[in-house]
């Protein structure tokens, strides 16, 4: 028998809560359409008083996202880059001018997309090259030409054309069925959030703009981040002719909240018209809340090589990720892992752990590609197209690549499962973590241990009883006994050597 969750859905904004500890409930809080938010708050207190708890994470910008060829970063929360909101004191220009083309001292063009106000034009470039390498000119300069006419810019503000994303369905579904009443309490064993989205061809949005010069453009060009939800569109030909521009990219995604914590994302790519090159982050989180203002905090990426790491300083030293690092949002670093600093090339550093505390770990988080389903499931093709694996930014966000393909045809496709799991890393003293989650009707349990163990018996969820259970990874010191002397019983016994070890199992359990 899985585990129960529960779901309130009021004002467009879905809680889903789950157990964390003896202690705590976990309510993740997804508002904004792709912004989640993670509270703990006591297990005796309502779902509704979510935001009297312990905010953890505060997510406004977890939404993945990709470079995208010479289009620079689309897909997630992010436009095309190319646009610029710039000064020019009492241009004289109004809706009627939308369309105009406008050249800078290098002869590049850029369309006025929208007047902002009286001093202020939203311009965007025309593209030179054809879909796969549009050639967007980035306009740095202090004057632009119109029908002989010099337009003195005073200011330049590089913004991104929003909205970019164009939802074509957007359902929250209880066990991936029935949609979730608002305003009433929901139990079910999982919550599918389905995301069905393009992102609109930049040169398309450029193109409905000339094509429709004096017209203002629909929907609104915005200096904020926004999405468009198609359902939500009123009748009409300018609704039509917005629904049909042609997309960049085309994904299908369902995001599946469930017990403990966590969040298993299945993702179809589409690419309709081909690009010269696609470097997608399937996963991403920002290191935020309670996790970033405790006093100590750690990283956890088993299956690296010791790396030369920069320090503060300017200085390097090596460090070993797989043995758990400390790791404070002091240190300021852009660096990249790439298929050198891994043990094996055949074993794919796949999950990257933080932990947060003080004089003990009090929060853990995890985030994943999956080792059974998918791109990552295949190691041979994943590490063909995979020549970075993690990006560490001075932001601190967490940016695990999952592949990095060049040169694709029209319809180029690709199919990835990725996870993100918060979990009590105190929950037994005997291992660094201990996290699981379903893929599909499987259950993967990770086990990450670096302690000497010997004869250790531990208890998995109910469901594993009575399941058959398959070792999908584990290093060469950890071993894994099933204690099957009593078959409702969900207990294996473990025994593990010095250093860092871990294994993955999988059950395939019973409805």
């Amino acid at each position: 028998m899985r585990e129960k969750i529960q779901l309130w859905l009021e004002d467009g904004k879905m809680l889903i809560r789950s157990r964390y500890s003896e202690k705590y409930d976990l309510v993740i809080e997804v508002r904004h359409i792709t912004d989640e938010n993670a509270w703990l708050i006591p297990v005796f207190a309502p779902i509704t008083d979510f935001d009297r708890g312990r905010l953890i994470h505060a997510g406004p910008d977890d939404f993945p996202a990709s470079p995208v060829g010479s289009y620079g970063t689309l897909s997630g929360n992010h436009a095309s880059p190319f646009a610029r909101n710039i000064l020019i004191f009492d241009h004289g220009f109004s809706d009627r001018d939308t369309g105009k083309v406008f050249t800078d001292a290098a002869g590049n063009k850029f369309c006025l997309m929208q007047v902002m106000d009286r001093d202020r034009l939203l311009i965007h470039p025309l593209p030179s090259g054809d879909v796969k390498e549009p050639d967007f000119a980035c306009f740095t300069g202090d004057r632009l030409f119109y029908d002989g006419r010099i337009l003195p810019v005073i200011d330049v503000l590089a913004v991104q054309l929003y909205p970019s994303n164009r939802f074509v369905r957007r359902e929250f579904l209880a066990d991936g069925k029935t949609p979730v009443e608002p305003r009433t309490l929901t139990e079910c064993t999982f919550l599918d959030y389905v995301m069905d989205y393009d992102v609109v061809s930049p040169g398309a949005l450029v193109k409905m703009v000339l094509e429709n010069p004096g017209e203002k453009a629909f929907p609104e060009f915005t200096s904020g981040r926004s999405m468009v939800d198609l359902s939500a569109l009123p009748a009409g030909e300018k609704s039509e002719k917005y629904r049909n521009l042609p997309a960049l990219l085309s994904y299908k995604l369902t995001q599946r909240y469930e017990a403990a914590g966590a969040c298993v994302a299945y993702r179809h790519v589409n690419v309709p018209s081909g690009l010269s090159a696609l470097k997608a982050l399937d996963a991403m989180w920002i290191w935020s809340g309670e996790f970033s203002s405790m006093p100590v905090q750690e990283f956890y990426i088993p299956k690296l090589k010791p790396v030369m790491f920069p320090g503060s300083d300017g200085s390097e030293s090596e460090v070993d990720f797989s043995g758990v690092i400390r790791f404070d949002k002091a240190v300021k670093v852009d660096r990249h892992l790439t298929q050198e600093d891994c043990l094996a090339p055949e074993c794919q550093p796949e999950r990257f752990i933080r932990f947060a505390g003080d004089s003990s770990r009090k929060l853990g988080f995890v985030l994943g590609y999956s080792l059974c389903y998918g791109l990552s499931s295949e190691p041979d093709r994943w590490r063909r197209i995979r020549p970075e694996l993690y990006h560490f930014y001075n932001t601190w966000k967490m940016y695990p690549y999952i592949y990095h393909v060049s040169d694709l045809p029209e319809n180029w496709q690709m199919d990835t499962v990725s996870y993100r799991q918060y979990f009590d890393p105190a929950a037994d003293k005997d291992f660094t973590a201990i996290h699981f989650h379903h893929e599909y009707d499987d259950l993967i349990v990770y086990l990450e241990c670096h302690r000497q163990l010997q004869g250790k018996r531990l208890t998995l969820p109910r469901e594993c009883a009575g399941c058959r259970m398959e070792i999908v990874e584990k290093t060469p010191s950890f071993t894994v006994g099933d204690d099957r002397s009593d078959p409702d019983s969900p207990q294996i016994v473990v025994d593990a050597g010095n250093g860092c070890n871990y294994a993955v199992l999988r059950f395939c359990c019973r409805k």
